[in-house]
């Protein structure tokens, strides 16, 4: 069964490695939203790949679209519907360090009183 019900997740949870759901649940398989249509998935990522300069690797879909229901423990488990939104992570090295590298360059976590108005409101 691909797509367990809250209730069959929470067993699941309950039983399994914690590494293991992540595995099964997060990185494998068909996103629950495009159960009916899984080359629509790839259509998905090969787009934000092109647009992001990402591999379709590093593309993950999660949460509600990705297993059927919100993990959201304000949420659990609302079902994904049509006005849910596909949330999605991008898992990508050198964008992380390019990121965390001009984060240093601006000196963060400087106090804010060395900060000039315009960087205070950012």
């Amino acid at each position: 069964m691909p797509y367990p019900t809250p209730e069959e997740f929470k067993e699941i949870l309950r039983c399994v490695p914690l590494e293991k759901v992540v595995e099964d649940h997060v990185f494998q398989g068909i996103p629950y939203v495009f159960r009916e249509s899984p080359q629509a998935s790839q259509t998905l990522s090969r787009h934000l790949s092109v647009r992001l300069g990402v591999r379709q690797d590093d593309i993950v879909i999660i949460g509600s679209a990705k297993i059927g229901f919100s993990l959201d423990p304000d949420n659990f488990p609302r079902q994904f519907g049509r006005t849910s939104d596909i949330d999605v992570i991008i898992v990508d090295e050198s964008k992380f360090d390019g990121l965390w590298h001009a984060i240093q360059a601006w000196h963060y976590a400087r106090l804010p009183y060395n900060m000039n108005v315009d960087e205070k409101k950012w």
